[in-house]
């Protein structure tokens, strides 16, 4: 069974976070792709969420894992949603459906678990876009 990874904000290869490097090392770009989520502003980095209206929709990149579980436990420290940080975590991974241009696969995504009351909704569903507009007016 082939394992995919769905990132929509700074592991992106468009944003260039501090953790791209190690996706663009242990991983193989495979797709663009949505999730059916909402996507929200924390400052610095985005926090998709769950929806069950079609229309709303997280866009990202899913990435083949070659050897998925040294890979997971590192980006796992990163979303700081392994067991060494403190419950409740603001993110948790699993594994969701994701539209591809032509068909969809189950990939392992980092949803927030936290409350969306008062954050900036990305209304374009777009870290990428959103990220570099928001730079032009800092």
């Amino acid at each position: 069974m082939t394992d995919y990874l769905f990132v929509y904000g700074t592991l992106r290869k468009d944003i260039m976070g501090s953790q791209h490097a190690l996706l663009a090392d242990q991983a193989r770009f495979y797709s663009m792709g949505s999730l059916c989520g909402k996507l929200y502003d924390l400052g610095g980095y985005p926090a998709a969420v769950e929806s069950y209206d079609s229309h709303d929709q997280v866009f990202g990149e899913v990435y083949v894992l070659p050897d998925p579980e040294p890979l997971l436990a590192k980006l796992d420290e990163y979303e700081e949603c392994s067991a060494g940080f403190p419950e409740p975590h603001e993110y948790r991974r699993t594994q969701r459906v994701i539209k591809l241009g032509g068909g969809f696969v189950w990939a392992w995504v980092y949803l927030y678990q936290r409350d969306v009351s008062g954050l900036d909704a990305i209304m374009s569903g777009n870290y990428g876009s959103y990220d570099r507009q928001r730079q032009d007016f800092a």
